[in-house]
């Protein structure tokens, strides 16, 4: 998808927001948004389940009620995202890089690698054998990831 077709699409789903004529929600299931600049992007109740969202920048994006469901979001830049939970750690594991965790659908990204909390935990020491730094810092990183679980459900 390139840059216009994005903002046409953006600026429809506002419209869609303010129930202005012209308006459509943001149907963003299966894009390529790869390195996306959605910076600021009030994307609330869009679809983007599906959708590579790798290395995008979704800083002080409004993810409010929208549907990530099987999004990739893999190296985005999610600091200050708002809407749910996005809990994030860098320079981690033998990859040295970030690791990101949505307690709402119970995916971790880290590196190339996408999986359940869990198995975070299993494929970190796996990869981190003989490591104990490294180790140390995945078994910390699952923690913080699984105390976000406990402070969604209180």
């Amino acid at each position: 998808m390139n840059e216009h077709e994005l903002k046409v699409i953006l600026d429809k789903h506002r419209k869609w927001l303010f129930d202005e004529e012209g308006g459509e929600r943001a149907n963003l299931s299966d894009a390529d948004l790869i390195d996306a600049n959605l910076r600021y992007a009030d994307l609330r109740g869009a679809d983007l389940s599906d959708a590579d969202l790798s290395n995008a920048n979704l800083r002080y994006a409004n993810l409010r009620y929208a549907d990530l469901s099987d999004a990739d979001l893999r190296g985005a830049n999610t600091q200050y995202t708002r809407g749910f939970k996005i809990v994030s750690v860098d320079n981690i594991g033998t990859y040295n890089g970030k690791a990101t965790y949505i307690p709402k659908y119970d995916v971790v990204f880290a590196g190339c690698w996408t999986g359940r909390l869990e198995n975070f935990l299993i494929k970190g020491k796996e990869m981190n054998e003989g490591n104990p730094t490294e180790l140390k810092n995945i078994e910390l990183a699952y923690e913080l990831f699984k105390n976000a679980i406990d402070e969604e459900t209180e």
